[in-house]
Protein backbone atom coordinates (compact mmCIF):
# COMPACT_ATOMS: atom_id res chain seq x y z
CA UNK A 1 0.00 0.00 0.00
CA UNK A 2 1.34 3.41 -0.97
CA UNK A 3 1.65 6.04 1.81
CA UNK A 4 -0.41 9.14 1.07
CA UNK A 5 -0.52 12.64 2.55
CA UNK A 6 -3.74 14.66 2.81
CA UNK A 7 -4.01 18.39 3.44
CA UNK A 8 -6.08 21.29 2.06
CA UNK A 9 -4.13 21.03 -1.21
CA UNK A 10 -5.20 17.44 -1.88
CA UNK A 11 -4.09 13.85 -1.34
CA UNK A 12 -0.79 12.74 -2.82
CA UNK A 13 1.77 9.93 -2.53
CA UNK A 14 5.06 10.96 -0.97
CA UNK A 15 6.86 10.43 -4.28
CA UNK A 16 10.50 10.17 -5.15
CA UNK A 17 13.35 11.99 -3.45
CA UNK A 18 13.54 14.19 -6.51
CA UNK A 19 10.52 16.02 -5.09
CA UNK A 20 12.10 16.95 -1.73
CA UNK A 21 11.75 20.70 -2.25
CA UNK A 22 8.08 20.23 -3.15
CA UNK A 23 7.51 18.39 0.14
CA UNK A 24 9.54 20.87 2.20
CA UNK A 25 7.38 23.69 0.86
CA UNK A 26 4.13 21.79 1.25
CA UNK A 27 4.84 20.41 4.75
CA UNK A 28 6.60 23.41 6.33
CA UNK A 29 5.47 26.54 4.47
CA UNK A 30 2.10 26.02 2.75
CA UNK A 31 0.68 24.04 5.66
CA UNK A 32 1.17 24.42 9.40
CA UNK A 33 3.57 21.67 10.55
CA UNK A 34 2.19 21.97 14.10
CA UNK A 35 -1.41 21.16 13.14
CA UNK A 36 -2.55 17.59 13.94
CA UNK A 37 -2.43 14.81 11.36
CA UNK A 38 -6.19 14.56 10.94
CA UNK A 39 -6.66 18.32 10.58
CA UNK A 40 -3.69 19.76 8.69
CA UNK A 41 -4.27 23.46 8.14
CA UNK A 42 -3.00 25.98 5.61
CA UNK A 43 -0.37 28.23 7.22
CA UNK A 44 -2.24 31.48 6.58
CA UNK A 45 0.33 33.65 8.40
CA UNK A 46 3.20 32.38 6.25
CA UNK A 47 1.15 32.69 3.07
CA UNK A 48 0.16 36.28 3.95
CA UNK A 49 3.86 37.18 4.19
CA UNK A 50 4.91 35.25 1.10
CA UNK A 51 5.05 36.04 -2.57
CA UNK A 52 4.75 34.40 -5.96
CA UNK A 53 5.25 35.87 -9.42
CA UNK A 54 3.34 34.33 -12.30
CA UNK A 55 4.05 34.37 -15.99
CA UNK A 56 1.37 35.26 -18.55
CA UNK A 57 0.04 31.68 -18.45
CA UNK A 58 -0.36 31.61 -14.66
CA UNK A 59 2.71 29.46 -13.93
CA UNK A 60 4.81 30.35 -10.87
CA UNK A 61 8.22 31.62 -12.02
CA UNK A 62 9.50 33.05 -8.72
CA UNK A 63 8.46 32.62 -5.10
CA UNK A 64 9.60 33.55 -1.62
CA UNK A 65 8.20 32.04 1.54
CA UNK A 66 8.54 34.19 4.64
CA UNK A 67 7.85 32.98 8.16
CA UNK A 68 7.49 34.83 11.46
CA UNK A 69 10.51 34.19 13.67
CA UNK A 70 9.42 32.75 17.00
CA UNK A 71 11.23 33.11 20.31
CA UNK A 72 14.69 31.54 20.32
CA UNK A 73 13.98 29.49 23.44
CA UNK A 74 10.75 27.90 22.15
CA UNK A 75 10.82 24.88 19.86
CA UNK A 76 7.56 24.46 17.91
CA UNK A 77 5.72 21.20 18.60
CA UNK A 78 5.66 19.61 15.15
CA UNK A 79 3.12 17.01 14.13
CA UNK A 80 4.23 13.79 15.86
CA UNK A 81 4.65 10.34 14.35
CA UNK A 82 3.91 11.57 10.85
CA UNK A 83 6.23 9.79 8.40
CA UNK A 84 6.17 12.52 5.73
CA UNK A 85 7.20 15.33 8.07
CA UNK A 86 9.51 13.07 10.12
CA UNK A 87 11.39 12.08 6.97
CA UNK A 88 11.83 15.60 5.62
CA UNK A 89 12.91 16.98 9.01
CA UNK A 90 15.37 14.15 9.69
CA UNK A 91 17.01 14.32 6.26
CA UNK A 92 17.27 18.10 6.32
CA UNK A 93 18.14 18.42 10.05
CA UNK A 94 21.79 19.36 9.42
CA UNK A 95 20.66 22.24 7.20
CA UNK A 96 17.92 23.32 9.62
CA UNK A 97 20.40 23.11 12.50
CA UNK A 98 22.94 25.31 10.74
CA UNK A 99 20.33 27.86 9.68
CA UNK A 100 18.83 27.87 13.17
CA UNK A 101 22.25 28.61 14.69
CA UNK A 102 22.71 31.50 12.23
CA UNK A 103 19.26 32.86 13.12
CA UNK A 104 20.05 32.68 16.83
CA UNK A 105 23.36 34.49 16.40
CA UNK A 106 21.85 37.19 14.20
CA UNK A 107 18.75 37.72 16.34
CA UNK A 108 20.82 37.98 19.51
CA UNK A 109 23.28 40.46 18.00
CA UNK A 110 20.63 42.68 16.43
CA UNK A 111 18.39 42.52 19.52
CA UNK A 112 21.26 43.57 21.77
CA UNK A 113 22.07 46.54 19.59
CA UNK A 114 18.60 47.75 18.57
CA UNK A 115 15.84 47.97 21.16
CA UNK A 116 13.17 48.54 18.48
CA UNK A 117 14.12 45.30 16.77
CA UNK A 118 14.14 43.41 20.09
CA UNK A 119 10.63 44.71 20.84
CA UNK A 120 9.36 43.88 17.35
CA UNK A 121 10.74 40.33 17.61
CA UNK A 122 9.14 39.87 21.05
CA UNK A 123 5.81 40.96 19.53
CA UNK A 124 6.07 38.48 16.64
CA UNK A 125 6.64 41.19 14.04
CA UNK A 126 9.92 39.87 12.60
CA UNK A 127 9.98 37.37 9.76
CA UNK A 128 12.61 35.93 7.46
CA UNK A 129 12.90 34.15 4.14
CA UNK A 130 12.61 30.42 4.62
CA UNK A 131 12.87 29.63 0.93
CA UNK A 132 13.42 31.57 -2.27
CA UNK A 133 13.07 29.87 -5.63
CA UNK A 134 12.92 30.89 -9.24
CA UNK A 135 12.30 29.17 -12.52
CA UNK A 136 14.59 29.45 -15.52
CA UNK A 137 11.51 30.96 -17.18
CA UNK A 138 11.95 34.15 -15.13
CA UNK A 139 13.30 36.72 -17.58
CA UNK A 140 17.00 37.48 -17.14
CA UNK A 141 16.18 41.18 -16.70
CA UNK A 142 14.06 40.39 -13.61
CA UNK A 143 16.37 37.93 -11.84
CA UNK A 144 18.31 40.43 -9.74
CA UNK A 145 15.11 42.09 -8.50
CA UNK A 146 13.61 38.67 -7.84
CA UNK A 147 16.31 37.90 -5.26
CA UNK A 148 14.52 40.31 -2.93
CA UNK A 149 11.24 38.56 -3.68
CA UNK A 150 9.26 40.91 -1.49
CA UNK A 151 5.89 42.39 -2.24
CA UNK A 152 6.24 44.65 -5.22
CA UNK A 153 9.68 43.27 -6.14
CA UNK A 154 8.31 42.30 -9.53
CA UNK A 155 5.59 44.10 -11.48
CA UNK A 156 3.45 40.96 -11.84
CA UNK A 157 3.65 39.93 -8.17
CA UNK A 158 0.50 38.26 -6.89
CA UNK A 159 -0.27 36.55 -3.63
Amino acid sequence: MEARHTDPFGTDPFGSWETQMYWIVRLTALTDPTSPTGAIEVDEVTLAQSFAALDGEGRVICAAFNKTMGPLDVEPQLREDYPFLDTIISVWEPVYGALGAQDATALTAISERYQEFREAHAQGKVSHHILIARSDDLPESERLRARGCGRGALPDARL
